[in-house]
């Protein structure tokens, strides 16, 4: 297998240089590059006789893990050991990060008996006054979407799964449901999910 890849972030995409296998005899006809983060997966092919390629494509500000292996006439060899690239957007360009905000158990959107929380953002760059467009999602899934004023605490409410916000057109970091050190609330109802969900701000 390939050594673990050189990975050099861009925007929206990762750049990957490899050290070739041993090819036991039977030359290398191709190489497969592949990017895979919590919900997201690309991959691209590369000519044998080429050391890097560049995965394009991908979601600013989330991490992606790159493993690289080869082919000959033999099909495929192992994988190489993964390395981990977060694509970013150039410097200036606006950014945007989310972190858990405050518990919100007593709200309608959110199911009788569980703990859940808002967001807290971080805008970075030059970002126009609001109102914004807001698209709440899911491990990747679309939950929701509204036009929301301000820049706290707002709007896409979470009891589980992986929050990610879009907002006016830029896409947060993920982020993994985390809960609060406080105790849930009695639950007066049973609430089976086999996922989170999010819900807009009225």
């Amino acid at each position: 297998a390939p050594g673990a890849p050189l990975l050099t972030p861009g925007d929206s995409r990762i750049g990957v240089t490899w050290t070739p296998p041993d090819d036991n005899g039977d030359a290398i006809t191709w190489y497969e590059i592949v990017a895979e983060s919590t919900n997201e997966w690309s991959n691209t092919f590369a000519p044998g006789n080429t050391r890097s390629a560049t995965i394009t494509g991908l979601t600013n500000n989330i991490a992606y893990g790159v493993q690289v292996r080869a082919w000959n006439g033999q099909g495929p060899g192992e994988w190489s050991p993964g390395s981990v690239a977060t694509p970013r957007a150039p410097a200036g360009v606006r950014e945007l990060r989310i972190s858990w905000g405050s518990r919100a158990d007593d709200r309608a959107d959110c199911p009788l008996g569980t703990e859940c929380r808002n967001l807290s953002y971080t805008y970075v760059g030059d970002w126009p006054s609001p109102p914004y467009t807001v698209e709440c999602f899911d491990r990747g899934a679309r939950t929701a979407s509204f036009q929301w004023s301000g820049r706290a605490e707002t709007g896409c409410y979470y009891w589980g799964g992986v929050a990610q916000v879009v907002v006016d057109g830029v896409r947060s970091n993920e982020l993994a449901w985390q809960r609060t050190t406080k105790p849930d609330p009695p639950r007066a109802v049973a609430v089976t999910s086999a996922r989170g969900n999010a819900n807009s701000r009225g």
